[in-house]
């Protein structure tokens, strides 16, 4: 699968209601299509932790419990945070940690593991993790807007405002 094909999958994904599990599983489908890893785990930040959502390369059983949190990975995340630049890990295997972020804030993270391969993450690959961290960054807030009513009435709320200060404009340009 190209980068091309990966994101257009992810773009025709999200025309639809789908959950968030069923989006992130799209999204990671679309990354080992593309990346040579052993291992992608997608985190997302819910009330205030970093917790793990859907993997490729791990036991469906073992996600609940998976937990990388070595204090090198945490001082990565802490990094992430502060930066939403993406890191390199220098663990016993090649291990990179790409920030899913929108408009300066951190939604989770991907985590890409090439543990059997040996094989770093290459530049050409981080840039497309990155990429691939901005669809995700969409596919996360439509699904979570999807699965939030509240959220629905927040954005509705916010496009009615700005179609009635459009409006306003409007009438004051032709006065």
């Amino acid at each position: 699968m190209s980068e091309l094909e990966g994101k257009d999958r992810i773009i025709e994904h999200m025309l639809t209601l789908h959950s968030l599990e069923e989006t992130m599983a799209v999204v990671l489908e679309a990354i080992m299509g593309i990346m040579r890893a052993d291992q992608v785990v997608l985190y997302v930040r819910r009330d205030g932790e970093i917790t793990p959502l859907a993997a490729i390369g791990l036991p469906a059983e073992s996600l609940g419990t998976h937990d990388d949190r070595t204090p090198e990975w945490v001082q990565a995340v802490s990094g992430i945070e502060a930066s939403l630049e993406p890191v390199r890990l220098p663990l016993a295997h090649p291990h990179v940690l790409v920030p899913i972020a929108s408009a300066g804030t951190l939604l989770g993270l991907i985590e890409v593991q090439n543990p059997s391969t040996g094989t770093d993450t290459s530049d050409d690959d981080l840039r497309t993790l990155t990429s691939f961290a901005l669809q995700a960054a969409v596919a996360l807030k439509d699904a979570m807007v999807n699965q939030d009513p509240e959220a629905w009435q927040d954005q509705l709320d916010e496009v009615l405002e700005l179609d009635q200060e459009m409006g306003v404009e409007e009438l004051d340009e032709s006065s």
